[in-house]
């Protein structure tokens, strides 16, 4: 049995986070042994840029103190650890580079969007991602445009790997005919995630379409939003709040569309988008980072909509286009559901993961 050292956020929430946690109770093999250690920092969510600096270097000191002492007590054949990227990359590199000087396998795992684009910057979080990701023997990106900046970069020395997150699918999902006038938001309220172009192209439809948001934000945000929905709050547009996670798939599959016109710079790999074509609902979203692959069908046709960031006639447009044309739209859902099926299901996934796990040991 090979022991593969894991560092993740074990005690906070977020996209690495449940991935994280997800992957270490659900993953078992015989022939791996996944051993974690936190390396997420104490802080509050508020927290301002200096505390943000001070937790992490704290978080930094303590996560490698607990892999040096995990090194010790057991023979630790592969480092894998995740990464946010920007000033986490310090973090990063230090662990990289305690894998190289003890000759330990090791894994960077990316689980950030717009990696080319951050790359491009030249800047000093450029330098330092860059130097972080040569220590390591592999890079697991989640979006094919970064695998291919990344494979092509004569700057990087190490072994890219396309590696996508995972869900549970049900298998042989019956798919209901839809009026598609239920539009489901459930994200984190933030403006970045197209939250008020969203309301606006909803407001600016002349038929019976419903918005369903589902989640919780700031008090600024929440009043912000408030004012934008005015008299059509609890009528054509409905706020639900926060709800945990098996109420939110629970309320997922009321919903005909799932909208998530997002142009956040870090957005990565939604969850929410797989969650929804699982359930073999409609997904209209933006190009960001692994989106335009999720949302590409077995055979190259697309399986859901992109629409443009930031625009609200083409959110409207989108929507409408579902109503006109259901039942293009209901076989655009059926694709969604193959995809997701085939290709993001969590055992394929996790045997991706230990077919490179296996590969970087035979090296």
């Amino acid at each position: 049995m090979k022991n593969v050292l894991l560092s993740i956020p074990l005690h906070r929430t977020g996209g690495i986070a449940s991935w994280g946690q997800k992957y270490y109770q659900l993953y078992h093999n015989p022939d791996i042994k996944l051993i974690a250690v936190d390396n997420a920092p104490n802080r509050s969510d508020k927290a301002g840029l200096l505390e943000r600096i001070a937790s992490g270097l704290f978080a930094t000191r303590r996560v490698l103190i607990s892999i040096k002492e995990q090194c010790k007590k057991n023979k630790i054949d592969i480092i894998h650890t995740t990464t946010s990227g920007s000033i986490g990359a310090f973090r990063d590199y230090l662990i990289g580079r305690y894998s190289k000087n003890h000759g330990i396998k090791s894994i960077l795992h990316c689980h950030y969007g717009n990696i080319p684009l951050v790359l491009k910057k030249r800047n000093f979080i450029s330098w330092l991602i860059y130097k972080s990701i040569n220590q390591y023997d592999q890079v697991w990106v989640l979006d094919r445009a970064t695998a291919s900046f990344l494979k092509n970069n004569r700057s990087v020395s190490a072994d890219v790997k396309l590696t996508p997150n995972s869900i549970e699918v049900r298998p042989n999902l019956i798919l209901k005919p839809k009026s598609y006038k239920n539009v489901g938001f459930i994200a984190n309220l933030v403006p970045d995630k197209g939250l008020f172009e969203l309301i606006l192209a909803v407001k600016k439809l002349q038929n019976d379409v419903v918005l369903h948001i589902v989640g919780g934000g700031s008090i600024d945000v929440v009043k912000r939003m408030k004012e934008i929905i005015g008299n059509d709050m609890g009528n054509r547009i409905k706020w639900y709040g926060r709800l945990n996670n098996d109420e939110a798939i629970a309320f997922m599959d009321k919903i005909d569309i799932l909208a998530l016109p997002t142009y956040m710079g870090a957005e990565a790999f939604p969850i929410s988008i797989l969650e929804a074509m699982s359930l073999g609902k409609l997904v209209i979203s933006t190009k960001r980072a692994a989106i335009p692959d999720i949302l590409t069908a077995l055979d190259g046709s697309p399986c859901g909509i992109l629409v443009k960031e930031r625009s609200v006639e083409d959110i409207a447009n989108a929507i409408d286009w579902c109503i006109t044309n259901n039942s293009i739209a209901d076989s655009i859902c059926i694709k969604a559901y193959e995809k997701v099926y085939h290709c993001y299901r969590t055992d394929i996934v996790y045997n991706s993961y230990l077919e490179n796990y296996k590969e970087l040991l035979r090296k």
